[in-house]
């Protein structure tokens, strides 16, 4: 496999599309960690199956998966030891780092979720627009808290707020949602 190729790959697809990279480190070449198969395995069955980040990670970045080899790590600044798997690479179009997180031994699709956003609002790329569920699926949580300030949606800002970690909110949202405590669909 040649990664240098496939790096340049996502590179021009972030240019075309307007987006970052996400690059998933979960092996860096020269270090001689014997369980990164078991963190990755976590990594893959929790953060990148839950629905949301799912949904976040396609509509707001290029996602990769691949081997830190010397080549590729050597562009982007990943070493061994300095950069332990498995980790997270926020690249923009150019192959310039904007953030990266190593060591991560937190499997908490909240967490995780909360990373990418702040990735977002970091790199300036956190403003998009639309309704405000589409303003909340594609991570811009302060937007989708305007729209809605504009059409009250009582389950909708219920589940911005529960992503924003107001869980107190959350809950008040829903009571004033109805007397049965059920939404009635639009």
């Amino acid at each position: 496999i040649n990664r240098v190729e496939l790096w340049n790959a996502a590179k021009a697809k972030a240019k075309e599309q307007s987006k970052l990279i996400l690059w998933y480190v979960f092996r860096v070449a020269g270090v001689q960690m014997y369980r990164s198969p078991l963190p990755d395995g976590y990594m893959m069955q929790t953060m990148f199956t839950d629905p949301e980040i799912v949904e976040l990670v396609n509509r707001r970045f290029v996602p990769v998966r691949l081997f830190a080899d010397n080549a590729l790590g050597d562009e982007v600044g990943i070493k061994a030891l300095a950069f332990v798997e498995p980790g997270l690479v926020f690249c923009d179009a150019d192959g310039k780092v904007v953030h990266k997180i190593d060591r991560i031994r937190s499997f908490s699709p909240d967490w995780f979720l909360s990373v990418l956003v702040a990735v977002l609002k970091k790199s300036g790329t956190d403003k998009v627009t639309g309704s405000a569920e589409e303003l909340m699926l594609a991570g811009d949580y302060d937007g989708a808290r305007a729209a809605l300030k504009q059409k009250e949606n009582p389950y909708l800002l219920a589940c911005l707020l529960r992503r924003m970690h107001d869980a107190k909110g959350a809950l008040a949202a829903l009571e004033g949602a109805g007397s049965n405590g059920l939404v009635e669909a639009e």
